[in-house]
C-alpha cells in the first residue's frame, strides 16, 4: 500500500500530539512494559575457551525501573519481577536442531547511561528529576560477565548459543509484539572458530525517530581481532526459542515499520538514494539501514542479525558466529526539520603501507515550511565516527563552523591487504530541538596488496650486466615491470651512446629480465618498479651499480682546423682501457635536413688503421668521422667527430641587369654576401678577412679594373674574381644588356561635331624578338591636365578644342625605357531640336502617330526620326504602340515611363542632336487573391478581407464577383451564398459556406469552388482574377468498442482500445464529478495508458470505478471530439501459508498443496520453476524434484470469474538431496624396488553430504599395517609393505547426510604391486632441424626384460617397438616418453628430450623500399630475420653481400647496414646469410634498384564506387625519387576537398608501385558529384629539387 509522505509544519499540533504521547505513557507504564531492546557481544579471553560477555539492556525510562538501579526514574507500579535485572543468561549447546541448557552465567551491571538524543537545552525523562521537557527517556544497561566453556568444548561440544528471556514487551507497541516475552541471544561455534571475538557495536541504538524525516543508522559493528566477514539482514523478534513474535497488518520482520512509498510502489521495493528514501532498506555488506518513518503514532519493533563469516583450509565461507541486535522504535511528530546528509563515496580503496586521507562533508538543508510560517534558524551540525579503524585519525577541520566536515587519515602497514574491507561509521548530528537529527553512515576501504619483487644482476664481460625481477612468493595481482638507468644524482641518462637496455635500445625497459649494455664506467643507479595490475600497488626499487673503466676512444682533428673545399684532414684517435690487439673501422657520412646521410668525403687511406686522412671535394654538407674499434678480449667502442668545413670566399656580383639607352650603371660587389651559410646545420662562418678583387670584360684574360666598383653603360660579359687571405678564390659573372629605342606615335590632328566619339589611338611598341612588352599612358595636355590611363585606345565626348599627349614605357627582358609624342582635336555645334509636352496613357490606349509632336526642325525633314532606347519595340515607323507595354510594366509600380527620342543630322555639318518626350503608360489593376478552405461551421466569409490581397483597397474602384464552378452553380451562388453587406456604390461581398448555403458535392467531404473577382480602378482600367475556395464538412468521432481492463496489462492502445474511426487524434482524461481523478490513471502518453501506472481499486466493487476520456480530432483541419468511459479491475487477493519445516529430505513422502493455499479462492492452478516434482496439479513431490539444496518456488494462479483478472503468489520449498558417497574400486597400486611403506591419499569423496569419515577394516591380517592420518577427513592412509610380496588391505567409509537425511557407507581394499626400474638411451640427444635419434630402454632391477611390454611416445608418435627410431624434421624440444609395464601390470613412464634447434629465416627489407633513384643510391637494409624462440635459439652473425660486380668492398657484417652504390642505374642482387648461436644458417637474396631522378604519373580520370577498374577506385599520382610529396584536390569553386602528403605502395602486376595516399571521390564521408576536378601536385626529389604539376581530372560515377 502506498504512504504519502507529509512535513508538519505547525507547532501546535506537535504540543497536543506531545500531551497525547504523555497520556499513553501514564497509561501503559503501570503495565511493567519497559524492556525496549538489547544486545549482545562477547570476547575471547586470555585463554581459548573463556569469554567475556556483554549484555546490553535498553529501558524506557517512562517504564518499570530495574531493581538495584540508583539514581531511577520510572515507576515500580503492577512491575512484579519484571523489573528485575537480568543478572543471569542462559548457556546452551547446540546440536544439529536440539539445544540444551548446560548452564547459567552471571552478569554483573557495570554502567547506566542515558542514550536519548535530545538537544542541550531539553532533558528526557531519564534525567533526574524525572520530568524533563522531552516526554522519552532511553537507557542503556551494560552487564558483563565471563564465561568458561572449556571442558563443554573438550566434551565434543561446539556450537553455543547464549540467551536471555525478559518479562515483557511495551504495551505501546502498534505493530503486534504488545506485551509479549522478550528473548534475544547469541551462538558461536568454537570448533570453527577457536577464540573468536563477535563484531563490537560501537554506535548506541537510536528508539526515537522524527515522522517523516529521513532516516539513516548504522550499527557500527566492528571486529578488531579476527576481522571476520560480516553480513547484516532482518531477522524476526523472538518471544521464545525458536518462537516468532507475531506481527499485525501488513508488518513482518523484514518489513517491521510503516516507510514512505509513493504512487504504487510497495514492499519489498526500496530505493536509499531518493530524496526522501523509498522503503525500508538493509545494506547486507555496510549494515546501513535507511528510510522515511510516516506512521506518527507507530511503534515497531526492528531486528538486526549480523553473522560472521570466516574461511576454512580450502577457503570456504563457513558460519562461526551470530548476534542481534533488538530494538524498538517509536515514531513521533517532531518540529519541521529535514535531518542532516553525509556526503559520499562510501567505499575507498588504499595500497598497503599508502596514506589514504579523505574529506566527509555534512550537510542540512534549512526546513521551510508553507507560507504564511517562516524558516526556522538553520540547523549546526556535528560530526564524529566510531574509531572503527585501529591506528587511523579522525579530525574536525572546522570544529566552528555551521556544518562540520571531518577527515580521516590512516596508513594501512605492510600486511594489512585483504579482500574483506575495513569499516568504521560517521555520524552527523544536527541541533534540532527537542529532538537531534541523526545520520550515521559506513565507509568502507579496502587495502590492496602491495607489488614486491627481489632483483638479481650477472655481471657479464665488457660492461655488460643481466637484470631480472623476482616477484615474492604469494604475489598477487598481473606483475609489471619497469627499469630505468639513473646517473648517482638519479637523473636518467637518455643518452644512448653511455647505458641502454638491450631490448628497448634506451634507458628504459619493460621487461621481466633484460640485459644492460654500458659503453663509459661510472657509478649508476638501477631504478626497477614492479606493479601488480589491477592492484596497481607498485614499490619502487633503486640498486647501485659500479660499472668499471671500460674501453674508449677519442677522435681530435689536427691542427688546420679551417680548410678550403679539397684540403686533407688526418684523424688519429686517443684510445684507453683496452687489451690489445686492436682493430679499426673508420666510416664517413654527410647529414642533411630531412636526416638522411649522404657521403660527402673520399678516404685517402685505407679504413681498417689506425689512422685516417680524409679529403673534402666540395663544400655542401658538415662532415661526419666514425671510428669502431675492437680489442683483444672482444669490447668493442666507437667515437665521431663532426668536421665543421670552411668554404672558399664567394664572389658575389649583383643579378644580370639591363639598361637603357639614355642610361649608365655603377656595379658595386655585395661584400655582405662574403660569407658561407651551412643550408643543413644553420651555421654561419665570416670570411674575417680582406678580399682582392680583379675585373674582367668578355672573356678577356686582363683585367680592366681592380676598383672595389665599376660604371658601365657597354652591353657584354663582366667577371668578377675574389681572392681571400688564404689563397681561396671565387668568381662571379655579370652580364649587361642595353634594350633597344623606343619611339612613341600619337596620331594627326582631327575634327569632331560636338558630343561625338574622340577616338585616341596609340603606336610605336616594337614587340620584335623576344622578351618585349610595352605600355601606353594618355594625358590631356590641354586645357587641362589629366592622366586618361594605360589603354592604347581612348574614347570620349566631343565637347572643346583639346590637345593630348601619348606616353610610351617599352620593356625589354625586364627593363623599362621612355618616349611621348602630342595630337590636336577640333569640335563642331550640334543642330537646335524642339518637340511637345509629355503624355499620360493607360496601356490599352493603342498607337501615337509621333512626327505631329516635331516643332523645331519644321517640315519633318527626312534626316529626321523616332526611336525607344529601353523597349525598342514599341516605337516602329515613328509610330508608338501602347497595348505592347501591358506585359512588360512592373504590377508592384503599376506603370512606366518610356522617352521618345527624336534624332536630326544637321547636313551642312553632318553633326546629330537629339531630344525626347516621355510617354507615361499605365498598367491595369493589379489583382492579388488567396485560395482558402473552409469548414462548414464557419457559416460566412468576408470576400475583401479573407481572400483579396490587392487591391489593399476595393472601396477605391469597382468590384464584382461571380461563379466559374459547376458546383457553385448547382448550389445557386448569387442568391444563396453571394452576400452584399455594403451599398450599390461601396459594395462588401460575403460568401456563405454554411450546410444550409452550400451542399457539398463531392463524397470525400471536400468541394472546390472557382470564383471570378472583376475590378476597375480610378484610372477606368479594368482586370480580373479566379481563385479556389475549398469548403469541407466537419467530421463526426465514434467509438465502435470497449471493454474492461486489467491492473498488470501494462500498456494499452485507446485506439485499438475504442475502435476509434478517425486516426491522427489527441487523448486525454477528464476531471468529472462521479468518475475517477485522472491523476490515478497515471498519465496518457499518445494513445497509450499503462494499468500498472493506475492507483488499483481496494476491490472490484469499489466506486468510482471508470475514467472519462476525451477524444480530440484536428488533422482534417475541422476540429471535433467524443468522450468514452474506461474501468480498470483490480487483480484478486491471495495470500499463501508457508511451508513448515520447509526444508525436506528427498525421501520425504508427496505434499498437497491445497492445504497450503486456504482460505484463499479455489479453483486456481499450481506452477514451479521444478516442474517434474509437482504431479497431479498440487502435489509436491520431493522424489521427483531436480533442483536440490536451495530454495524453489511454488506458485498458486487464480483468475477471478467476475473480472477475468488473474494474481499469483508463491511459498518456498528447498529438497535437501541424500547423501551419495564414492568411494575407490579394489585399487591395486604399484611400488619400486626396497619400498617398505607407501602412503595414499584415496578419493573417497560424497556428494550432498556433511562430511565423510573412513577407517581400517579391524581383524583382518593387514590391519596393524594399516594407518590413518590424524585427520580422518583428509583420506590420508599409510602402508606397511611385506618384502616383495603383494599385500591387500581392506578399508571402510561413512557420509554424513545434509539436513534430514541419513548417512551412507561402503569399503574397498588394497593390493599393492612392485614396478619396473629402468631408464632410456639415446645415441643423438640435439642438432639443427632434422634430426635422428635411435632409442632404447635399460632395465636394472630383477623384472625380466623378456617380459616387459613397450609403448613409446616419440613427439606424438605411437612405436611398440624394443628400439624405435626417428627423425625430426619440426624444432624445439621434442618430448619421448616410454611407458615400461610389467606381468603385473605394474609400469613406470620413462622421458627424454630431443632438441631441435630452429633454422633461421632470412629476411630484409631495403629503404626505400626496392627502389631508389641515382640522386641518392643509397639504401639502409633492415634486418628482419628470425629464428624460432625455441631452445634459448637466436641470431649472433649476418654475412651481407650488396651484389655490386665492381667492386669487392660490398659486403658487411652490421645488423642494419647502409650500402652506398654507384650512381649509374642498375639493378643489384642483395645477399644475406645468417648463422644461430648453435650453428643452424639460412639465406635471403633481394634486388634493389637505382632508378632515373624522378617519375610521376598522374592520371585524368577515377571511376570509385566498383564502377570501374579495381585500379580506378581512388585517385592517385605514381611518383618514384621522391624525398616528399603534396598533393590537394578543388572543386571548381576552389575548396579543398582532399589534401595529403602520405605515400602508400601497392603490388601492381607484380610490381611494387609507390603512390599519394588515393582519394575515394568522398569529401567529409560523403561522394561528390560527377564533375572535373582540379589539382596540384608538389613533389621534392631526393636532391632536393621541388616540381610542381598542376592540372585537372574526371571523376566519373
Amino acid at each position: 500500500m502506498a504512504t504519502k509522505l507529509s512535513v508538519p509544519y505547525n507547532m501546535k499540533p506537535i504540543i497536543t500530539k506531545f500531551i497525547v504521547l504523555i497520556s499513553l505513557l501514564s497509561t501503559y507504564s503501570a503495565k511493567a512494559d519497559h524492556i525496549i531492546g538489547s544486545d549482545m557481544t562477547y570476547t575471547c579471553g586470555d585463554t581459548a575457551g573463556i569469554y567475556n560477555v556483554i549484555f546490553n539492556f535498553y529501558r524506557d525510562c517512562n517504564g518499570c525501573y530495574v531493581l538495584g538501579q540508583s539514581p531511577k526514574c520510572g515507576t515500580s507500579e503492577n512491575c512484579g519481577s519484571s523489573s528485575t535485572a537480568p543478572t543471569n543468561l542462559t548457556v546452551s549447546c547446540i546440536s544439529g536442531s536440539n539445544t540444551s541448557t548446560i548452564g547459567s552465567l552471571t552478569m554483573t551491571r557495570t554502567s547506566i547511561t542515558d542514550i536519548t538524543k535530545t538537544c542541550k537545552a531539553v532533558k528526557s525523562r531519564c534525567q533526574q528529576p524525572c520530568n524533563g521537557s522531552f516526554p522519552f527517556g532511553i537507557e542503556k544497561h551494560t552487564f558483563e560477565g565471563r564465561l568458561d566453556l572449556r571442558s563443554n568444548i573438550a566434551s565434543g561440544c561446539c556450537k553455543f548459543e547464549i540467551s536471555v528471556l525478559l518479562y515483557v514487551r511495551n504495551v505501546g507497541i502498534t505493530t503486534g509484539q504488545s506485551q509479549q516475552s522478550f528473548f534475544t541471544s547469541c551462538e558461536f561455534d568454537a570448533c570453527k572458530g577457536p577464540c573468536n571475538s563477535s563484531p563490537t557495536l560501537t554506535n548506541d541504538p537510536v528508539a526515537i525517530l522524527c515522522c517523516n524525516q529521513a532516516f539513516s543508522f548504522n550499527n557500527g559493528a566492528i571486529d578488531y581481532t579476527d576481522r571476520d566477514s560480516i553480513s547484516y539482514a532482518f531477522a524476526p523478534a523472538y518471544s521464545a526459542r525458536s518462537t516468532t513474535c507475531s506481527y499485525s497488518g501488513n508488518r513482518t520482520y523484514n518489513n517491521p515499520i510503516t516507510t514512505y512509498y509513493p504512487g504504487s510502489l510497495v514492499w519489498p521495493y526500496a530505493n536509499p538514494n531518493a530524496n526522501p528514501p523509498i522503503g525500508t532498506y538493509l545494506d547486507p555488506v555496510t549494515g546501513d539501514i535507511i528510510f522515511t518513518p510516516v506512521n506518527c503514532t507507530e511503534v515497531a519493533v526492528v531486528v538486526i542479525q549480523m553473522t560472521e563469516w570466516r574461511k576454512d583450509t580450502s577457503g570456504t565461507y563457513q558460519i562461526i558466529g551470530k548476534t542481534r541486535r533488538d530494538m524498538q522504535i517509536l515514531v513521533m511528530t517532531c518540529p519541521g526539520n529535514n535531518p542532516p546528509t553525509i556526503t559520499g563515496p562510501f567505499a575507498y580503496n588504499v595500497c598497503e603501507g599508502s596514506e589514504l586521507c579523505f574529506n566527509i562533508t555534512t550537510n542540512d538543508v534549512t526546513f521551510q515550511p508553507p507560507p504564511p510560517a517562516t524558516a526556522p534558524a538553520p540547523d549546526t551540525v556535528s560530526i564524529s565516527w566510531n574509531a572503527g579503524i585501529p591506528g587511523a585519525s579522525f579530525s574536525v577541520l572546522n570544529p566552528t563552523a555551521l556544518h562540520q566536515t571531518g577527515r580521516f587519515c590512516w596508513t594501512p602497514g605492510e600486511g594489512t591487504a585483504s579482500s574483506l574491507p575495513y569499516n568504521f561509521t560517521v555520524t552527523a548530528r544536527d541541533d534540532a530541538c527537542q529532538l537531534n537529527a541523526l545520520n550515521t553512515r559506513a565507509f568502507r576501504i579496502t587495502v590492496k596488496p602491495k607489488a614486491k619483487a627481489t632483483r638479481t644482476r650477472d655481471t657479464l664481460p665488457c660492461g655488460v650486466y643481466a637484470v631480472k625481477s623476482n616477484p615474492v612468493t604469494g604475489f598477487r595481482g598481473t606483475p609489471g615491470y619497469s627499469w630505468n638507468i639513473l646517473d648517482s644524482t638519479y637523473n636518467l641518462v637518455t643518452d644512448r651512446k653511455i647505458a641502454k637496455f638491450k631490448f628497448s635500445g634506451n634507458y628504459n625497459s619493460n621487461k621481466r629480465q633484460d640485459t644492460l649494455i654500458f659503453t663509459k664506467g661510472g657509478t649508476y643507479i638501477i631504478e626497477h618498479i614492479i606493479n601488480n595490475a589491477p592492484n596497481n600497488c607498485p614499490t619502487s626499487y633503486y640498486d647501485t651499480l659500479i660499472v668499471p673503466p671500460l674501453l674508449e676512444a677519442d677522435l681530435s682533428l689536427g691542427s688546420d682546423t679551417f680548410l678550403c673545399a679539397g684540403s686533407d684532414l688526418l684523424f688519429r684517435p686517443t684510445i684507453s682501457n683496452y687489451t690489445p690487439p686492436l682493430t679499426y673501422q673508420w666510416s664517413t657520412m654527410g647529414v642533411t635536413n630531412n636526416g638522411k646521410f649522404l657521403n660527402n668525403a673520399t678516404s685517402l687511406s685505407s679504413n681498417d688503421k689506425d689512422t685516417f686522412r680524409l679529403r673534402i671535394p666540395n663544400v655542401q654538407y658538415d662532415t661526419a668521422v666514425s671510428i669502431f674499434i675492437s680489442d683483444g678480449i672482444g669490447c668493442t667502442a666507437t667515437d665521431s667527430v663532426q668536421v665543421f668545413l670552411k668554404a672558399n670566399p664567394l664572389a658575389i656580383l649583383p643579378a644580370d641587369t639591363r639598361i637603357c639607352t639614355y642610361d649608365d650603371l655603377d656595379i658595386i660587389p655585395d661584400l655582405s654576401t662574403a660569407y658561407w651559410v651551412d643550408p643543413i646545420m644553420g651555421d654561419t662562418l665570416a670570411q674575417g678577412d680582406t678580399l682582392a678583387k680583379e675585373w674582367y670584360f668578355n672573356g678577356s684574360s686582363i683585367p680592366f679594373s681592380i676598383a672595389d666598383s665599376i660604371n658601365i653603360n657597354i652591353a657584354g660579359q663582366y667577371v668578377l674574381k675574389v681572392v681571400d687571405s688564404l689563397k681561396c678564390t671565387d668568381t662571379d659573372t655579370f652580364n649587361l644588356f642595353v634594350n633597344d629605342t623606343v619611339t612613341a606615335l600619337a596620331g594627326p590632328d582631327k575634327t569632331y561635331c560636338f558630343k561625338d566619339t574622340v577616338t585616341l589611338t596609340a603606336g610605336g611598341i616594337d614587340t620584335a624578338g623576344t622578351g618585349k612588352s610595352g605600355l601606353y599612358v594618355w594625358k590631356e595636355f590641354s586645357p587641362n591636365s589629366i592622366t586618361l590611363g594605360t589603354n592604347n585606345i581612348y574614347k570620349q565626348l566631343a565637347s572643346t578644342n583639346k590637345e593630348f599627349k601619348l606616353e610610351l614605357f617599352m620593356t625589354q627582358s625586364g627593363k623599362q625605357c621612355f618616349d611621348a609624342d602630342t595630337v590636336k582635336i577640333s569640335v563642331n555645334q550640334l543642330p537646335v531640336i524642339k518637340l511637345t509636352g509629355p503624355k499620360d496613357l493607360c496601356c490599352d490606349y493603342g498607337v501615337i502617330l509621333m512626327n505631329s509632336d516635331v516643332i523645331t526642325p519644321a517640315g519633318v525633314p527626312a534626316t529626321g526620326g523616332w526611336s525607344v532606347n529601353s523597349y525598342p519595340y514599341l516605337m516602329q515607323n515613328n509610330t508608338f504602340y501602347t497595348d505592347s507595354a501591358c506585359d512588360i510594366i512592373d504590377p508592384t509600380i503599376r506603370f512606366i515611363d518610356v522617352y521618345a527620342v527624336y534624332t536630326y543630322t544637321e547636313p551642312s555639318t553632318t553633326c546629330v542632336n537629339k531630344d525626347s518626350i516621355k510617354i507615361r503608360v499605365n498598367s491595369l489593376p493589379n489583382l492579388i487573391l488567396t485560395p482558402k478552405t473552409y469548414c462548414q461551421d464557419k457559416l460566412e466569409v468576408d470576400l475583401d478581407a479573407d481572400i483579396v490581397l490587392s487591391p489593399a483597397n476595393t472601396s477605391l474602384g469597382t468590384p464584382s464577383w461571380r461563379c466559374l464552378d459547376s458546383n457553385s452553380t448547382a448550389n445557386n451562388f448569387t442568391n444563396k451564398m453571394l452576400l452584399n453587406k455594403g451599398t450599390q456604390f461601396n459594395p462588401k461581398f460575403w460568401l456563405k459556406v454554411d450546410e444550409a448555403s452550400y451542399t457539398i458535392q463531392n463524397t470525400d467531404g471536400t468541394d472546390t469552388v472557382v470564383l471570378e473577382f472583376s475590378f476597375i480602378n480610378p484610372f477606368g482600367c479594368r482586370n480580373k482574377d479566379t481563385v479556389n475556395i475549398i469548403i469541407s464538412k466537419v467530421p463526426k468521432i465514434t467509438f465502435s468498442r470497449n471493454r474492461d481492463l486489467c491492473w498488470d496489462e501494462g500498456n494499452i492502445s485507446l485506439d485499438s482500445l475504442t475502435g476509434v474511426n478517425l486516426s491522427d487524434g489527441i487523448w486525454s482524461c477528464q476531471d468529472v464529478a462521479g468518475f475517477r481523478k485522472c491523476s490515478e490513471l497515471g498519465g496518457i502518453t499518445g494513445d497509450i495508458i499503462n494499468t500498472l501506472s493506475s492507483t488499483q481499486l481496494a476491490n472490484a466493487s469499489a466506486t468510482p470505478n471508470q475514467w472519462k476520456l476525451r477524444y480530440d480530432h484536428t488533422a482534417s483541419g475541422c476540429p471535433a471530439f467524443n468522450e468514452i468511459n474506461i474501468r480498470i479491475n483490480p487483480l484478486p487477493k491471495i495470500i499463501l501459508t508457508k511451508l513448515s519445516p520447509d526444508k525436506l529430505c528427498e525421501t520425504t513422502a508427496d505434499i498437497s498443496l491445497n492445504a497450503k493455499a486456504s482460505p484463499n479462492p479455489t479453483g486456481g492452478t499450481w506452477s514451479t520453476t521444478d516442474p517434474t516434482a509437482l504431479i497431479g496439479g498440487n502435489t509436491y513431490s520431493p522424489a521427483n524434484a531436480t533442483i536440490k539444496g536451495s530454495y524453489v518456488p511454488i506458485y498458486y494462479r487464480y483468475t477471478s470469474p467476475s473480472t477475468g483478472c488473474e494474481n499469483i503468489d508463491s511459498i518456498k520449498i528447498q529438497i535437501d538431496p541424500k547423501p551419495v558417497i564414492y568411494i575407490p574400486n579394489n585399487q591395486e597400486f604399484c611400488r619400486t624396488a626396497n619400498e617398505m611403506t607407501k602412503v595414499l591419499t584415496m578419493p573417497v569423496t560424497a556428494d550432498f553430504s556433511s562430511g565423510v569419515t573412513w577407517g581400517v577394516v579391524p581383524n583382518k591380517p593387514s590391519s596393524s599395517r594399516t594407518t590413518l592420518g590424524a585427520d580422518p577427513k583428509v583420506g590420508t592412509v599409510t602402508l606397511a609393505l611385506q618384502n616383495n610380496n603383494s599385500d591387500t588391505f581392506r578399508m571402510y567409509t561413512n557420509a554424513g547426510g545434509l539436513g534430514a537425511c541419513s548417512s551412507d557407507f561402503g569399503n574397498f581394499q588394497i593390493i599393492v604391486h612392485p614396478i619396473p626400474d629402468a631408464s632410456i638411451t639415446n645415441d643423438n640427444p640435439n642438432g639443427c632441424n632434422p634430426v635422428t635419434s635411435n632409442f632404447g630402454v635399460s632395465i636394472t632391477n630383477s623384472i625380466d626384460p623378456t617380459t616387459v611390454t613397450y609403448n613409446w611416445n616419440i613427439a606424438g608418435a605411437i612405436e611398440t617397438t624394443t628400439n624405435p627410431s626417428a627423425t625430426f624434421n619440426t624444432d624445439g624440444a621434442k618430448n619421448i616418453s616410454v611407458r615400461v609395464t610389467s606381468l603385473q601390470g605394474c609400469d613406470t613412464t620413462l622421458t627424454e628430450t630431443v632438441e631441435v634447434y630452429p633454422i633461421p629465416v632470412a629476411l630484409f627489407e631495403p629503404n626505400p623500399n626496392n627502389y631508389t633513384t641515382a640522386a641518392l643510391p643509397r639504401f639502409t637494409f633492415n634486418n628482419k630475420s628470425t629464428v624460432a624462440n625455441l631452445l634459448n635459439a637466436n641470431i649472433n652473425k649476418w654475412e651481407w653481400d650488396f651484389g655490386d660486380l665492381l667492386t669487392d668492398r660490398d659486403t658487411s657484417t652490421e645488423t642494419n647496414p647502409t650500402y652506398y652504390f654507384r650512381t649509374d642505374t642498375g639493378t643489384y642482387i642483395v645477399k644475406l646469410r645468417v648463422t644461430t648461436n648453435h650453428g643452424c644458417t639460412d639465406e635471403f637474396e633481394y634486388p634493389v634498384i637505382i632508378g632515373p631522378d624522378l617519375i610521376v604519373f598522374i592520371p585524368n580520370a577515377f571511376t570509385p564506387d566498383l564502377s570501374g577498374p579495381t585500379q580506378n577506385e581512388g585517385f592517385s599520382a605514381i611518383i618514384s625519387g621522391e624525398l616528399q610529396m603534396e598533393l590537394n584536390i578543388f572543386n571548381r569553386w576552389g575548396e579543398i576537398l582532399f589534401q595529403t602528403t602520405e605515400v602508400v605502395s601497392e603490388l601492381q602486376n607484380g610490381t611494387i608501385v609507390t603512390k599519394s595516399k588515393p582519394w575515394n571521390g568522398e569529401y567529409r564521408g560523403v561522394p561528390v558529384q560527377q564533375d572535373v576536378y582540379a589539382y596540384t601536385l608538389k613533389v621534392t626529389a631526393l636532391n632536393n629539387k621541388e616540381y610542381e604539376y598542376s592540372g585537372t581530372l574526371t571523376l566519373i560515377r
